[in-house]
């Protein structure tokens, strides 16, 4: 089956439509699966990203960085 595709991943642009299967799909779970040099770019409209968890993944340099369409994260 392999890795997943966060692991290996320069860059995750999440642009899915909030569903009851994407909320909250950006979590712990995805964040630690991506490499410290890896950067999320949200360009979805709200929900995807659980925000508390990617402040935490920012803070502890978890990802490198993140920018959000609407919020502006660095």
């Amino acid at each position: 089956m392999g890795r997943p595709a966060a692991v290996t991943a320069y860059a995750v642009v999440l642009s899915c439509p909030l569903t009851d299967q994407t909320r909250g799909l950006m979590n712990d779970a995805a964040f630690a699966a991506m490499p410290s040099s890896a950067y999320l770019i949200n360009v979805a409209r709200g929900g995807g990203v659980d925000e508390a968890t990617l402040l935490r993944a920012l803070g502890a340099r978890q990802i490198a960085g993140a920018t959000d369409l609407l919020n502006q994260i660095v």
